[in-house]
C-alpha cells in the first residue's frame, strides 16, 4: 500500500504537518482514517466527488478503501464507494 495518501506535487511547506497528520493516521490506524473518509464520503458525496482534489488520487485512495472493506466483506460499503468511484470516473470524462 501506498504509505503516502496525499502526495504533495506542488511543494507547498505550509501544508506540510497536514499532509503528515493525515499520513501518520492511515499508517498507525487505517481502520479510523478509513472509516472517516467513509462517513464524510456517505454525507457528502457531492464534495467528494466534484472536489478539486486530483482525480487519479481520490480514486486511488477508494480501490484501497474497497480492498480494506471487501477483506472484511462490508460489501454495504463497498457499494458506496463504488458508486461515488463510479461518479467521479464520469466526471472525469466530461
Amino acid at each position: 500500500m501506498d504509505n503516502t495518501f496525499f502526495r504533495r506535487d506542488n511543494g507547498d511547506s505550509d501544508n506540510d504537518m497536514w499532509y503528515n497528520i493525515v499520513n501518520n493516521i492511515m499508517l498507525l490506524n487505517s481502520e479510523a482514517f478509513f472509516r472517516a473518509v467513509f462517513d464524510a464520503m456517505q454525507n457528502h458525496p457531492t464534495y467528494v466527488i466534484l472536489s478539486d482534489f486530483e482525480s487519479d488520487r481520490k480514486i486511488f485512495i477508494m480501490e484501497e478503501m474497497l480492498k480494506h472493506y471487501e477483506a472484511r466483506e462490508d460489501f454495504e460499503k463497498c457499494k458506496v464507494i463504488y458508486e461515488i468511484k463510479k461518479q467521479i470516473e464520469i466526471e472525469n470524462k466530461c
